[in-house]
């Protein structure tokens, strides 16, 4: 008897299982399923399709899982009434992890709410709007619909026409209406946990049909990690945690001009405080690293700038900007608000030389103001240096040389150009706006190489003319003592005579030479 009521309970309990697997099976598959499709259906206004749906509702810690979601395009025609079926956005999957017990010590707590691998297709038309343009006009319009002050102007236009006879309405009144709320810490009901919020390994296509120009991003994670709010706490637990990779890449050559191509890796941490801790409002702050462990900018409009700053002083070897730009490790630390973002130490290692920055980016104005500073590499700067005399050895003549010394003019200009730590920097300022930004040389202050050479070959005039009267007065010297000899000799001979003749007739004789012979002298002695 017992063995018959064992198996019946054994029975009865698959049987009731299998009843339950098998309404949890129509309800997941062809209820809710069916559910969620129609209902982002009439969200986004286009066809969707949803592969398999996972739920896992009765439990403390519920669970969702969709696969192979689809969202197809929406292609409007001259009637504004067909589609096609044009991929607009694939998702491999969307998972949803919370858990409900925390809730109970007022805690919000979500371990992963997370978009795998999805593939977004985005269309600039050539009149300027996008695939999704119809999301947002339909947004606002709705949101302008349900408007208070839409609302109020409806109700004006339902009233009676009697109240055409009342008395003449008073002047609205000049104050100002109340600004609206601005969220703060407070409004949050409970403390906020979340795990991993984001976008994982994302494809994003863009085509703009007016340039026929295609940007893919591939490799993209976009995560918000270890969310922690409390509003009791905000000293402490007041942070979000922001993380993104991704890789960048133009398909052709751009026709915006501001370069031809490029294909770059971005990563980006940030530690971002949502909210004020002393006013505890909504005022986000962040401090971001951001960098590129590698990359490669082709016709960079502001390289193409410093290049031909770096063309004025006439150096084949300062064209040590090559068209392409590569790099294998580039980092830059970034303090961002709503105004603008402070780029700080920044560092980027190129083949033949170090790219230094500092500075800032004006969101408001889409302008920069950052200076740049350019370290060569020592074979780089060996080059220069050779340059820079084999220069000076060609532009000063042979015939000159014996005038100037052309170590001293090669030194002289070495010195400007290598600063205190022994390597030449080349320091930019880069400001204006992002499309066409001004650059200017902030070291070396050099003049042109040409200006140099010239001045000096000027002097050569000079210190000519100072050799020539040297030497003129050299001569004039030397025949000053070989004179002052020869009068000292005539005057011995004389004095000789004179020591055999009579007195008077000695003083005769000698003031005849000195009136026909010292008196005519060039030189006074």
């Amino acid at each position: 008897m017992l063995k018959k009521i064992i198996k019946w309970v054994a029975i009865l309990s698959i049987s009731l299982f299998l009843l339950v697997a098998l309404s949890y099976f129509i309800f997941v598959n062809w209820f809710a399923k069916d559910f969620i499709e129609s209902q982002i259906e009439k969200q986004v206004n286009r066809d969707v399709e949803i592969g398999e749906l996972f739920l896992n509702i009765f439990n403390v810690e519920p669970a969702i899982k969709i696969q192979n979601l689809i969202v197809f395009n929406q292609v409007l025609t001259e009637k504004n009434q067909s589609k096609n079926k044009e991929t607009f956005v694939s998702i491999e999957s969307i998972q949803l992890l919370l858990k409900l017990k925390p809730l109970i010590k007022g805690q919000f707590q979500l371990d992963a709410l997370l978009v795998k691998s999805p593939d977004i297709r985005i269309v600039r038309y050539a009149n300027g709007k996008f695939n999704f343009s119809d999301l947002i006009e339909s947004k606002e319009a709705s949101e302008k619909k349900s408007s208070p002050k839409n609302q109020t102007e409806q109700t004006k236009t339902t009233e009676t026409t009697s109240e055409t006879h009342e008395k003449p309405k008073k002047p609205e009144s000049t104050e100002k209406q109340d600004k609206p709320k601005q969220f703060c810490a407070d409004d949050l009901p409970v403390q906020i946990l979340v795990g991993k919020l984001g976008i994982e390994n994302a494809h994003i296509q863009l085509f703009d049909q007016q340039y026929q120009q295609i940007i893919h991003m591939n490799k993209l994670d976009v995560l918000l990690k270890d969310i922690n709010i409390n509003p009791k706490n905000l000293e402490k637990e007041n942070q979000i945690l922001f993380d993104t990779n991704m890789n960048i890449k133009t398909e052709g050559k751009i026709k915006t001009g501001w370069a031809k191509s490029f294909d770059v890796d971005i990563m980006c941490e940030a530690k971002i405080h949502p909210f004020n801790a002393k006013t505890r409002l909504l005022d986000p702050q962040a401090t971001i690293k951001a960098g590129s462990p590698s990359g490669i900018v082709s016709g960079l409009q502001v390289y193409d700038m410093i290049r031909s700053k770096l063309k004025n002083f006439k150096l084949t070897s300062l064209d040590f900007l090559k068209d392409d730009l590569r790099w294998k490790k580039g980092v830059v630390n970034l303090i961002a608000n709503q105004d603008q973002i402070q780029l700080n130490e920044g560092n980027f290692q190129v083949e033949d030389l170090a790219i230094y920055l500092d500075g800032k980016y004006m969101i408001k104005t889409k302008s920069l103001d950052i200076a740049t500073d350019i370290l060569l590499s020592d074979e780089e700067q060996q080059k220069i240096e050779s340059a820079v005399k084999t220069f000076i050895n060609k532009q000063i003549s042979y015939q000159h040389r014996r005038y100037v010394n052309i170590d001293e003019i090669s030194k002289s200009i070495l010195d400007a150009i290598i600063a205190k730590d022994g390597h030449i920097h080349f320091i930019f300022a880069i400001s204006g706006p992002v499309k066409k930004p001004d650059v200017r040389v902030i070291q070396p202050q050099l003049p042109s190489i040409d200006s140099i050479v010239t001045d000096t070959l000027k002097n050569i005039k000079s210190q000519l003319l100072h050799q020539a009267k040297k030497k003129a007065n050299e001569e004039v010297n030397r025949v000053r003592k070989k004179a002052k000899k020869e009068v000292d000799r005539i005057k011995q001979k004389a004095e000789r005579e004179l020591d055999r003749l009579p007195e008077s007739e000695g003083k005769n004789i000698l003031k005849g030479i000195k009136d026909k012979v010292l008196d005519n002298l060039p030189f006074s002695f």
